[in-house]
């Protein structure tokens, strides 16, 4: 995932505190995912590309194996499928910008945290 993103590169979503920043920001925010979630998935539905912009529609699923020690702990072998939207910025062939969109509240129901 990392050659693919500049140096500089922002990513953001709504289960952030802040917007991260830098690439080794990318290698901590998919290895708590890939970790949490050994056999998380993107499918992915479409792809529009307009200039330096790219729209991607896609389900996110899997099963929380390892939810985090402050999470509740029903949420352990909850499985999810949660549809997202991210919009990517790329300059000179990498992406400088990640925005992904989903409705947080499905993702929390359907894992038992609400």
């Amino acid at each position: 995932m990392v050659p693919r993103r500049d140096e500089a590169f922002f990513i953001d979503s709504p289960d952030f505190d802040a917007p991260k920043r830098g690439q080794q920001a990318i290698r901590e925010t998919y290895s708590k995912y890939f970790r949490q979630t050994p056999d998380i998935r993107d499918d992915v539905k479409s792809i529009v590309a307009c200039g330096d912009k790219v729209f991607v529609e896609f389900v996110s699923s899997g099963t929380i194996e390892n939810p985090p020690s402050y999470a509740p702990p029903q949420m352990k072998g909850k499985k999810f499928a949660v549809k997202m939207a991210s919009v990517l910025e790329i300059k000179n062939g990498k992406i400088v910008r990640d925005v992904t969109y989903y409705n947080q509240l499905s993702f929390l129901k359907q894992i038992g945290a609400m």
